[in-house]
């Protein structure tokens, strides 16, 4: 209904990749990647039911290697948004690559974050993860998924073999299970192979979830 506006305002730099949800009063939240001077950041601006602008544009931490957002809201209007940052990550050989890791920050109905942001998986140390997508069941637990690539051993390169992994959290951001769950695990019987593109699904009331994926390979 109304007219279309928008959203970035006068925010410096190229915007897109938006990505949007909503309460069930109507308030919601949009999300979207920034790209200035070769820089990428995660900018967020919370709307209310109408239209009008709840927040001005805001931009969630160390703008610089952010990219691709995704976001959740419940039904009491928190939310979630989880991106990829880069990351340092340790090599055997005392050196140190530029590994994607997923992260999520969790906001109050105000559009507050609440509490640190997350690191999702520590297993960017030896994988690169990126693609996240998230949902938030309206007890504010929430479910991160993404996509990962196997370290070529203990080169900088990474193998041509990705996976789908997630995590489901509790509403202050600890996570519910003691390692991340391997959605769709590496098999090496193909020469290559590329699980990517998830999406999640989550139950509002049981906290129950559903993954799925794009996937290809060649034997």
């Amino acid at each position: 209904t109304g007219v279309d506006f928008e959203v970035s305002g006068d925010l410096a730099g190229s915007n897109g990749r938006p990505e949007v949800a909503m309460a069930a009063n109507g308030d919601f939240v949009v999300t979207w990647e920034v790209e200035r001077g070769g820089d990428c950041g995660v900018a967020y601006r919370l709307y209310g039911v109408d239209g009008t602008a709840k927040t001005d544009v805001r931009m969630v931490p160390n703008f610089g290697d952010e990219r691709h957002p995704d976001v959740a809201m419940n039904d009491g209007g928190s939310f979630v948004i989880a991106y990829t940052r880069v990351l340092e990550a340790p090599v055997n050989d005392g050196g140190t690559r530029d590994n994607g890791a997923v992260i999520a920050q969790l906001f109050d109905s105000r559009g507050t974050p609440a509490g640190s942001e997350v690191v999702v998986s520590d297993r960017y140390y030896l994988a690169n993860q990126d693609y996240a997508r998230t949902a938030m069941a309206d007890t504010g637990e929430f479910v991160v998924v993404w996509a990962e690539s196997e370290l070529n051993g203990d080169s900088f390169s990474y193998l041509n073999n990705y996976t789908i992994a997630c995590q489901a959290f509790d509403a202050s951001g600890e996570p519910r299970f003691d390692e991340d769950i391997e959605v769709s695990p590496y098999n090496s019987t193909f020469t290559t192979r590329k699980a990517w593109r998830p999406d999640v699904a989550i139950n509002p009331t049981t906290g129950d979830f559903v993954v799925t994926w794009d996937e290809e390979h060649l034997y």
